[in-house]
């Protein structure tokens, strides 16, 4: 029968054998507790950074939100404590000041429930094709309390603006022969300012930004790839809220969700 190798050794080497294996035993474990803690770490401080961009960026779009609603509340205001039958100049004026003042702001009007034009641009100036059917249209109708953004999209009532473009729009209230009214108040905004905002937000790389509504549909990435924009959006709907980590394209990344206040 063959000896271990252990039997062949003196008590010297039994001796320095042992403290040996003890001590790559304690190396081991020691340096698997520092990777475990040490990835601990590094995952709660990406999360930490995380957040604190994602509360910049949020605090970014609802400023510009803000602007906007600002401008909606204004116009509601004059619209709120003026006669259609009697200023309906001042009124057209307030408008069309807005809309020159706002460098982001394309055009503003104002259409009663069945869709025709109550107050806008000058007549030549404008399309009111189907207003009646458009989603910007029909969704404060269904839901007057908040204000509704759109899909980017190219078909502003100003026919002389191209531009890629973001609808805004809100059931308001309107004094038409002393008698109060309701309507939709339609903003039509540049989509660069949003663009802008995402361009100036140092993500990391791979790092974007999307904007889902609330029906999880995509309205808005920063992300110029369309499989990782897709990737990206699958994930968020997963999420719901909060953030965590998550692996796209074989990176890892951690993703925040958060609402957008008066959206």
């Amino acid at each position: 029968m063959k000896k271990s190798i252990l039997a062949n050794l003196s008590i010297e080497q039994n001796i320095l054998f042992s403290t040996l294996t003890i001590v790559l035993s304690v190396l081991l474990v020691s340096n698997l507790f520092y990777y475990l803690s040490f990835s601990k770490r590094t995952d709660s401080l990406v999360a930490s950074q995380s957040r604190e961009i994602n509360k910049q960026v949020l605090f970014n779009y609802e400023m510009y939100i803000n602007s906007v609603i600002e401008t909606s509340n204004f116009v509601q205001l004059a619209l709120f404590n003026r006669d259609l039958d009697e200023q309906a100049d001042e009124l057209e004026e307030i408008f069309q000041n807005n809309v020159a003042i706002k460098g982001d702001v394309v055009s503003i009007f104002l259409f009663d429930l069945e869709g025709n034009k109550i107050i806008g641009n000058s007549p030549g100036n404008f399309r009111l094709e189907s207003v009646s059917q458009r989603d910007w249209f029909l969704n404060p109708l269904s839901n007057r309390h908040i204000f509704h953004f759109s899909f980017p999209h190219r078909e502003s009532l100003h026919l002389n603006r191209e531009e890629q473009l973001i609808s805004v729009s809100k059931q308001v209230e309107y004094i038409r022969n002393k008698e109060r009214l309701r309507g939709v108040l339609l903003i039509e905004l540049n989509f660069s300012t949003l663009t802008d905002l995402a361009e100036k937000t140092n993500l990391g790389r791979g790092g974007h930004i999307l904007i889902l509504d609330d029906q999880g549909r995509l309205v808005y990435s920063s992300e110029p790839n369309q499989d990782l924009t897709s990737q990206s959006a699958d994930k968020a709907r997963e999420l719901i809220l909060g953030g965590r980590l998550i692996r796209l394209n074989s990176q890892q990344m951690y993703m925040n969700l958060n609402t957008l206040v008066h959206t």
